[in-house]
C-alpha cells in the first residue's frame, strides 16, 4: 500500500450543501423563528463523502480516462473503472464496499502554512473558559450516579458551566492552541435570481385565478367563466380582461382587486429571491486528508470542481505516511490526568447503539446523492435519504468500544481515538 497526503485549497468563493434543503417563500414548513427560507445557508467544511468523490474522480483523471457527462462508456472502459475505484458510489446507508484500488481515506483536517494539522477542537476541553491556557479535558466523578441513560459518572463540580458550554472551534495540534473559527474561514452572502419555470408559471396563473373568483359577484358570473374557460389567453390578457369586467360590473371593487394583485405580483417576485452563503479560506490554510491506495497506480495533482456551483480547488498529492493517529493520541495523552480515559472523534460518526458513557455530542443530517452510471447523465444522479451522525470533536468517557455502522470506514468516517492520560 502507498499512503499519500492531499492538500486541496480553494481558488474563489467556495459553498457546500448543508442539511437543510433550500425552499422558497410559500413552499416551505419552517417557522418563523428560523432562518429566511430564501436564505441558503452553506458548510465551510465539505462532507467526507465529498471528498472521497473527489479522491475517486482524481484516480481516473490520473489513469488517463476521459470522463463523460453522458456517462456512457465502453465495457473496457467501464471494467478499467471498476478496477480503478469500485462499481457503485460509496453510501451511508449501504453495506460494506468495496472502491477498488482505494483502500480509504483519512477524516477531513487542515494544514495552517504546510505543516501545523488543525483538527476540530474536542467538546471537552475547557481551554480558553476561565483563564485556562491550554488543553485541559472536563474531569469525571468517580462515583456513578443514575439519569435517565444508566449510571454514568458525571463532570466534577465547576467543570462544565453551561453558560459557557463546550468546547468548539478548531484545535491546533503543533502549537497546542485554539483556532476560532473566524481566523479560518469567512464567510459573505451572494444573492441572485431564481430562474422562472413552466410550474412556477402554472401556479402564478392558478393564484390569479383564485384572486380573481373572490371577486365575482353574480353579475359578473358568466362572463368570468366564460373567460376563464379561454386557456389560451396570456396573464396579462387575462388580467386586462377582467378588470374590464370589474369596471363594467362592480367599480368599487377595482381598485381593492389592484391591490391584492400588486401584493400577488410582489410574492411572486420575492419568491425568485434568494441569500447564499459562500465561505473563502484564509490563505495560510489548507483542507488535507490522508489517502491509502494499492501500489502502481498514479495519483497526481490537479484541479477539481466540488461543492454547490462546482467551486474549483487546487489540489496537491505528495507521497506521506498518516500518522495523525499517533500524533493526536500523544498530544491529549500529555494533558490528561492518569485514571481518565476518553475517545475523540476526529471525524463524524454514525452510532448503531445508545450511549452508555458520559458523552458530549452534536447531531448533523447528512444527504447524498448517488450515482447510477447504467443511466444517463439526467437520471444518473439520484438523492439518497438522511443520515443522521454525530459531528467531529464529539467525545465519549470511558474505554468501551463504541459500536458504529460497519462500511463507512473508506471514506474516512467513524475515526475515534482512544485518549489514556498520562499527567501525572
Amino acid at each position: 500500500m502507498t499512503e499519500y497526503l492531499v492538500t486541496f485549497k480553494p481558488l474563489g468563493d467556495y459553498s457546500f450543501g448543508s442539511d437543510r434543503r433550500f425552499s422558497f417563500v410559500g413552499r416551505n414548513n419552517y417557522s418563523k423563528d428560523e432562518y429566511a427560507p430564501y436564505f441558503i445557508r452553506t458548510n465551510s467544511v465539505p462532507e467526507q463523502s465529498t471528498v472521497f468523490g473527489m479522491i475517486r474522480y482524481l484516480i481516473l483523471v490520473s489513469n488517463g480516462i476521459r470522463l463523460k457527462q453522458d456517462f456512457q462508456y465502453d465495457e473496457d472502459t467501464r471494467d478499467i473503472m471498476k478496477d480503478l475505484i469500485g462499481e457503485k458510489s460509496f453510501s451511508l446507508n449501504g453495506s460494506v464496499q468495496h472502491f477498488g484500488k482505494l483502500e480509504k481515506i483519512s477524516p477531513i483536517f487542515l494544514l495552517k502554512n504546510s505543516e501545523e494539522i488543525i483538527i476540530p477542537n474536542p467538546f471537552n476541553n475547557k481551554q480558553g473558559k476561565e483563564e485556562i491556557e491550554q488543553f485541559a479535558p472536563m474531569i469525571l466523578e468517580k462515583i456513578k450516579v443514575s439519569t435517565s441513560f444508566g449510571e454514568i459518572a458525571l463532570p466534577k463540580s465547576k467543570e462544565y458551566n453551561p453558560k459557557e458550554g463546550y468546547g468548539n472551534g478548531y484545535y491546533n495540534i503543533n502549537t497546542g492552541r485554539l483556532e476560532a473559527a473566524e481566523d479560518i474561514f469567512s464567510t459573505k452572502v451572494a444573492t441572485g435570481v431564481r430562474r422562472v419555470t413552466q410550474n412556477d408559471l402554472g401556479k402564478l396563473r392558478q393564484n390569479l385565478r383564485e384572486l380573481c373568483k373572490s371577486f365575482v359577484n353574480e353579475d359578473m358570473k358568466q362572463e368570468v367563466s366564460n373567460l376563464d374557460r379561454n386557456s389560451n389567453l396570456s396573464l396579462t390578457e387575462f388580467i386586462n380582461d377582467f378588470m374590464d369586467l370589474l369596471e363594467k360590473y362592480n367599480k368599487e371593487e377595482k381598485n381593492h382587486f389592484q391591490e391584492e394583485l400588486e401584493k400577488l405580483s410582489q410574492n411572486f417576485d420575492a419568491d425568485r429571491l434568494f441569500k447564499r452563503e459562500v465561505h473563502q479560506l484564509q490563505k495560510d490554510y489548507e483542507f488535507a486528508v490522508y489517502v491509502t491506495m494499492e501500489k502502481g497506480v498514479q495519483l497526481t495533482d490537479g484541479l477539481v470542481s466540488i461543492g454547490q456551483k462546482g467551486s474549483l480547488f487546487k489540489v496537491s498529492v505528495q507521497e506521506s505516511e498518516n500518522d495523525l493517529e499517533s500524533k493526536i493520541t500523544e498530544h491529549f495523552q500529555k494533558h490528561t490526568p492518569q485514571g481518565q480515559t476518553w475517545q475523540y472523534c476526529l471525524s463524524d460518526v454514525c452510532l448503531v447503539d445508545d450511549v452508555q458513557s458520559f458523552a458530549i455530542l452534536e447531531e448533523k443530517l447528512v444527504r447524498q446523492l448517488h450515482t447510477d452510471l447504467s443511466k444517463n447523465r439526467l437520471k444518473g444522479l439520484d438523492l439518497q435519504g438522511t443520515s443522521l451522525l454525530y459531528k467531529a470533536g464529539s467525545i465519549f468517557y470511558g474505554d468501551n468500544a463504541i459500536s458504529v455502522k460497519t462500511g463507512l470506514e473508506p471514506a474516512g468516517y467513524n475515526t475515534i481515538y482512544k485518549i489514556t492520560g498520562s499527567k501525572e
